[in-house]
């Protein structure tokens, strides 16, 4: 199996959406994603998945007023998991990752066919080689019908619903799969129900 470094290589150098997606202006390739000290943990305990960086080298991982790591902090210290650093996200045994690695040039929106694409050729592999045990899906509208996508082979005891967990067999690995909303303030309630719904089944696993 391929490493994660290795894979990394491949997605920092990836420009296939110049001429897969030659219609929308992809700032690819993405450069570097995950800042000097920031490794995927081991063990993993849950993966969450996040849309799109809104623009190069400004992100969950690089930029502390990032809208993604707000929200989900916030909603994560409600439920009780006080985060103040990507430190204390990593140390909880946290991970985040993105169907698509790259931004649109021109505005911070997310394209749902850049996040299939990607996904495809990306994100499937990348959950292959950190092994969480848990998943957790940040967008109801790009993220949920990606992992539906990329989840065809999956073997599921259950349809991937939002807001329900699921579990999943892949390579003869079992996940808890959680797909739910954007953190914002409008969802914050039904995301504290649903990740708090999750770290609870990892804690009676």
């Amino acid at each position: 199996m391929i490493s994660w470094q290795a894979l990394q290589s491949e997605v920092t150098s990836c420009v296939a959406c110049r001429t897969a997606i030659s219609e929308l202006p992809v700032d690819c390739p993405p450069g570097l994603i995950y800042p000097h000290g920031v490794v995927p943990p081991d063990p993993l305990r849950i993966l969450f998945i996040g849309v799109a960086p809104p623009k190069r080298g400004c992100h969950f991982y690089t930029d502390p007023h990032d809208n993604l790591r707000l929200g989900l902090f916030r909603v994560l210290a409600s439920i009780g998991v006080r985060l103040t650093s990507i430190s204390d996200f990593l140390d909880q045994g946290f991970f985040l990752v993105h169907t698509a690695t790259c931004g649109i040039q021109g505005t911070h929106k997310p394209d749902h066919r850049v996040s299939e694409a990607c996904a495809r050729r990306f994100l499937a592999r990348e959950i292959d080689v950190l092994c969480p045990v848990a998943i957790c899906g940040l967008s109801a509208n790009i993220v949920h019908p990606v992992l539906l996508d990329i989840g065809n082979d999956w073997t599921m005891d259950q349809p991937l619903a939002l807001g329900r967990l699921s579990r999943a067999v892949v390579n003869g690995r079992q996940y808890t799969i959680m797909a739910t909303k954007y953190p914002t303030m409008q969802w914050e309630v039904e995301m504290r129900m649903h990740i708090g719904e999750l770290l609870g089944a990892l804690a009676t696993a």
